[in-house]
């Protein structure tokens, strides 16, 4: 990368900090707070985002996409629990090794994980997936209860969470979100029926947070929100977010020109 000593980026503690205590004032202090990093960290450095979320006391959890990511979040110094939502594009034992969590859709994964953490006589701890209508990733619904009793079986699987993501929660229609809210909470009452606690349940992006009644749970996932960058259509009229990345540069030339004056490029 190419460095200009005229033209820099500065990102903002503050703003960072004032969006997070925006969305804590609206779910309150019994849910935990994971902040997406991904892609770079929506473009604002990986690194220098993760090292902000481990000083910050609203922070309970830091998600990415991809294990490479939870890697290199690792090696930034963070402590932190680290999910992975999606891709395993590393060795799953470095994930074992660093206690990194991992996102699940599909049982042949879990098996793998369970047999590379009885070769390092270390639990793993997994998050299952749930697709409740983006049909993107997760178990159907009608599954989950089958391959919890699988996973039961696994000695060294752990499932700390289980969760779904939102298709439209920014959408002020929010007919299709509490459709699959709905599912979700029918999954979670089978899984009651049968005794089956899962420690976090997370379903919330930011503009879920914002605007969806009963989608918080004891966790929430905030991505673009907590950057300041509100979507489109959200309803957040409970406060007003910060930007957290300015762009900055130097003025390098300044001409004065006679009205009129054609200007170019």
């Amino acid at each position: 990368m190419i460095e200009s000593p005229a033209t820099w980026i500065e990102l903002s503690r503050n703003a960072f900090e004032h969006n997070l205590a925006s969305y804590r004032a609206v779910v309150g202090n019994k849910v935990a707070f994971s902040v997406v990093v991904k892609s770079n960290a929506y473009g604002h450095g990986l690194r220098e985002m993760a090292r902000l979320c481990q000083e910050s006391c609203y922070v309970d959890w830091l998600c990415v996409t991809s294990l490479s990511e939870a890697l290199l979040v690792r090696s930034y110094g963070v402590t932190k629990p680290v999910l992975v939502l999606s891709l395993l594009d590393a060795d799953p034992e470095l994930a074992i090794k660093q206690e990194i969590d991992i996102t699940v859709f599909d049982l042949k994964t879990v098996q793998h994980l369970n047999e590379l953490g009885k070769a390092l006589q270390k639990k793993v701890n997994i998050h299952l997936k749930v697709d409740t209508g983006m049909s993107r990733l997760g178990f159907f619904p009608e599954e989950v209860l089958l391959i919890m009793r699988e996973i039961a079986q696994l000695r060294y699987i752990v499932v700390r969470g289980i969760l779904t993501h939102f298709s439209e929660s920014s959408n002020k229609d929010q007919t299709f979100t509490q459709q699959q809210l709905r599912i979700f909470n029918d999954v979670l009452q089978e899984l009651k029926k049968n005794d089956i606690q899962i420690p976090y349940i997370h379903v919330s992006n930011s503009g879920a947070v914002a605007h969806v009644d009963g989608g918080h749970f004891n966790m929430v996932r905030l991505g673009a929100g907590a950057y300041g960058i509100a979507p489109p259509e959200s309803a957040c009229s409970q406060f007003s977010l910060k930007q957290v990345m300015s762009w900055k540069t130097k003025i390098f030339h300044i001409s004065t020109i006679p009205a009129g004056s054609y200007v170019g490029y």
